[in-house]
């Protein structure tokens, strides 16, 4: 990770600003998958992405985007308009729900 963009080894590097979502969970089952120990991270434009790893890693790594992308959402789950969306179940949503709380197109 640089002051402005994020690389992990699953995708190719993003903008910071370009990270709507992340989150670490211990375990996470949806639609037949199971994940243990992963980070997930949603990208401005829908696409949710995930990567095993130690939560200390998980953590610190997202307290870092957090301080460079204060819109960051950093939770699986949110309340936007009384509604609760899951990043999992609903990905393109909460990116768009994150643009335009960002002010994005």
């Amino acid at each position: 990770m640089t002051r402005n963009w994020l690389s992990m080894g699953i995708h190719d590097p993003v903008r910071v600003t370009d990270v709507a979502v992340a989150f670490y969970a211990d375990k996470v089952a949806y639609a037949g998958n199971q994940w243990e120990h992963v980070m997930f991270v949603l990208l401005s434009h829908g696409q949710l992405v995930h990567q095993q790893c130690k939560e200390e890693y998980a953590m610190d790594l997202i307290q870092e985007i957090k301080k460079r992308n204060p819109g960051l959402i950093c939770a699986r789950c949110f309340k936007a308009d009384g509604k609760l969306v899951d990043c999992i179940k609903e990905p393109k949503l909460a990116a768009r729900l994150y643009c335009e709380a960002m002010g994005a197109r």
